[in-house]
């Protein structure tokens, strides 16, 4: 394939359940919710730092796509956990923050890497 060209055979993400644990107030404007995902599906889920996961979440009679970032390390947090806060005019996290509590279910593509340019 030459540089530019899209690649014939593109993936659409795979979508996995995962249940809120439970639901922590940072702040007034930031909660982290705490992630465990069915029990068939578990060894899709060890995470290593810098990972984040995909959420589908409603809008407007469809679905948006929203990332967020593991907060949690793997190292000393055996669960996977998203903090999110609140922004002006966040679909997503708006949502979260006003929709998720312990006990709900998400669907969200299992862990990806994330690259930061400086």
């Amino acid at each position: 394939m030459r540089r530019g060209e899209a690649s014939e055979t593109t993936t659409e993400p795979s979508y996995h359940r995962l249940t809120i644990k439970a639901v922590r107030e940072e702040t007034p404007e930031a909660r982290s919710f705490v992630l465990v995902p069915e029990r068939s599906e578990s060894s899709l889920y060890g995470y290593t730092p810098g990972q984040f996961l995909s959420f589908r979440i409603p809008y407007n009679g469809g679905e948006i796509i929203r990332s967020y970032s593991l907060s949690s390390a793997p190292a000393t947090d055996p669960e996977m956990t998203v903090c999110v806060k609140r922004v002006a005019d966040g679909r997503g996290s708006n949502w979260f923050n006003d929709h998720l509590v312990a006990g709900a279910h998400r669907r969200d593509s299992a862990r990806r890497p994330v690259y930061l340019a400086c």
